[in-house]
């Protein structure tokens, strides 16, 4: 039935493989760690608090912007748990770069030729990242990968797509 395809495509493709991505990506994670994220990314919160329960002593650092504010949200979410963390507007990430030893990243999609779909001004944390190098880990599940390919921020847009 639609019902069950739809059971096993979540625990297949969303719960086992955040499962995955977690138990990978927890090794990332040292002691003494400044772990930036930005916004809110549901496989990298899972990431922060698997790290916490495996008794990871490590600082996140959450950088938001508006309208959403979506970090704040994740911001309560993981202080509530018991992290360490810090709580900025992207205006003052290239100020608190500096702090940061990994960037841990959702994405929304991502392009089969590595273009990443994500909230707008990821590219500019990503970049803030890289002049500073500093590893930037993008964390997504399989779902969200997609075939097409896009080379520039506007081909589809002005075709209206």
């Amino acid at each position: 039935s639609l019902q069950l395809d739809i059971n096993r495509f979540i625990s297949e493709k969303i719960l086992i493989a955040d499962t995955v991505i977690v138990t990978h990506a927890v090794t990332k994670i040292r002691d003494g760690d400044v772990l930036l994220t930005y916004g809110s990314s549901s496989a990298v919160e899972l990431i922060f608090l698997g790290a916490h329960e495996m008794g990871k002593q490590f600082r996140v650092v959450i950088v938001d912007s508006r309208p959403k504010l979506e970090g704040q949200l994740l911001l309560r979410r993981l202080v509530a748990r018991g992290l360490n963390c810090t709580y900025t507007h992207i205006n003052a990430v290239s100020y608190i770069m500096h702090e940061v030893t990994r960037v841990f990243l959702g994405a929304s999609a991502i392009l089969s030729n590595g273009t990443l779909y994500s909230r707008v001004g990821t590219a500019s944390v990503a970049m803030v990242a890289h002049a500073f190098n500093i590893p930037v880990l993008v964390c997504c599940e399989a779902y969200k990968f997609h075939e097409r390919v896009q080379l520039d921020s506007i081909c589809f847009n002005e075709l209206g797509m």
